[in-house]
């Protein structure tokens, strides 16, 4: 039930965290679609590739030591949870990370409009 309810608030952050990094990035005139699509892919891939890791290697542990399939989940529930709630909230900071530096004004902005060249003085009045 609870990485039921996890894997849907990460999608809900997705989709929260990719809209506002796509109008973030439009106001501060960057790519706003590549950034979109890093902040979908930090998320992708810490939610759900490197839970898929973690699964791989303990299943390759599980067989070379040769334990039972048969109590399995009740054994590793306690990880497993472990594992999706820092999915959850690693994600959440890498997007954030994302949306700290879209949210960034370039240099170039940075310093406002150049002030116009200063009068010039003639003698002739």
């Amino acid at each position: 039930m609870l990485s039921i309810v996890l894997t849907l608030l990460g999608i809900v952050a997705i989709v929260v965290f990719t809209t506002q990094v796509y109008k973030t990035a439009i106001d501060t005139e960057r790519n706003a679609s590549g950034w979109a699509v890093v902040t979908a892919a930090v998320r992708i891939t810490i939610q759900f590739v490197l839970p898929l890791l973690v699964g791989i290697l303990v299943g390759i542990y599980l067989v070379v030591t040769g334990n039972g399939l048969e109590h399995l989940e009740t054994s590793l529930f306690g990880l497993l949870t472990i594992i999706d709630v820092l999915g959850v909230i690693l994600s959440v900071v890498g997007m954030w990370f994302v949306m700290k530096h879209v949210s960034k004004i370039k240099e170039a902005d940075a310093a406002g409009p150049t002030p116009p060249p200063p009068p010039t003085f003639s003698e002739n009045v």
